[in-house]
């Protein structure tokens, strides 16, 4: 087994991945069948993808100066 600088092996920390991963799933089961279609609230989620996305284009586009002007 390989470690880490601080005494974990890698396939600890692969465990540990895959369990959070396997619990975020559970815990958003019905909603994590139909992420590209449906939201659990009418205003806030569309905000918040509008915030971040502009984030990306100011980010992104090279004037990040700007990226408080939305």
């Amino acid at each position: 087994m390989s470690r880490g600088s601080h005494g974990f092996s890698v396939r600890r920390a692969l465990f540990a991945c895959c369990l959070f991963l396997i619990l975020a799933v559970v815990e958003t089961y019905p909603l994590i069948l139909r992420l590209g279609t449906h939201v659990c609230d009418a205003l806030d989620p569309i905000m918040l993808t509008w915030v971040l996305a502009w984030d990306v284009h100011a980010l992104t586009s090279g004037d990040a100066l700007h990226l408080f002007d939305a």
